[in-house]
């Protein structure tokens, strides 16, 4: 009898586990997983890799990283997860107008801040890539960049 009750609870563990692993985090193929594999970080591996290995095996894990990130880069803007908008800025310098992406970021504090494109476009204006949920707060970065200078 003894025997019975600790097999049950043992099929019983070994299935919670299973549905455990089935269900937790996000499903393969939805926003959240390729947002969460674009954004991961890197591991230890990857950091002695850089450091140690030879040129050609960091050469080949860093061209293999990039393919990665580009992968789920496309699967986020497919599922349309990003929105793109063109910004006119009228206040700047020609020279704050020419390198506006390394001066905009000090301003975008409360944006994931690797998910953010920024590409200038004409003479004054510049076309932002951002999450769709983030949008309103790299309009109100770009308000704040776009101030008259002194």
């Amino acid at each position: 009898m003894r025997k019975w009750i600790v097999i049950a609870v043992i099929v019983a563990l070994a299935i919670a586990g299973v549905l455990h692993l089935l269900f937790s985090g996000p499903r393969s193929g939805s926003m959240q997983y390729h947002k969460q594999q674009y954004l991961k970080g890197n591991t230890a591996v990857e950091k002695w890799i850089q450091n140690n290995a030879p040129g050609v095996v960091s050469a080949f894990w860093f061209s293999r990283k990039v393919e990665h990130a580009s992968f789920h880069y496309e699967a986020l803007t497919k599922l349309g997860y990003f929105e793109e908008r063109e910004f006119v800025l009228s206040n700047r310098s020609p020279k704050a107008v020419l390198y506006p992406q390394m001066e905009l970021h000090r301003y975008l504090t409360n944006v994931s801040a690797s998910l953010v494109y920024i590409v200038p476009g004409g003479s004054n204006s510049l076309t932002i890539r951002a999450p769709r949920d983030e949008m309103g707060e790299v309009e109100k970065a770009v308000r704040q960049f776009d101030v008259p200078e002194r």
